[in-house]
């Protein structure tokens, strides 16, 4: 279940915890869904607003990775949304 919290600076945070075997594809189409899909209400958000998915992923180990699809990639541009990473692998070599 999604988990939500809010800032006195504004900001809306829509959170979807997962574990494996959960991929990022799968949690962010979940995720994407409880939200509208009016691109004309995203590019008045986006005109106001930053807009953004932020990922935290943590891998057991190096070179590991994961894939979003065009279909995604897409659903996201049309949010005007922009997307970053932060990539933790347990390292202990």
């Amino acid at each position: 279940m999604p988990q939500t919290a809010t800032y006195g600076i504004g900001a809306w945070i829509l959170a979807m915890p997962g574990q494996a075997p959960q991929e990022p594809e799968e949690l962010t189409t979940t995720l994407l869904d409880l939200l509208p899909e009016d691109e004309t209400l995203w590019v008045e958000l986006a005109a106001r607003y930053d807009i953004r998915l932020s990922y935290g992923l943590f891998f057991e180990a190096w070179n590991r990775g994961f894939t979003l699809s065009p279909e995604l990639l897409a659903r996201i541009a049309r949010m005007r949304a922009s997307v970053d990473f932060d990539i933790y692998a347990n390292h202990e070599d």
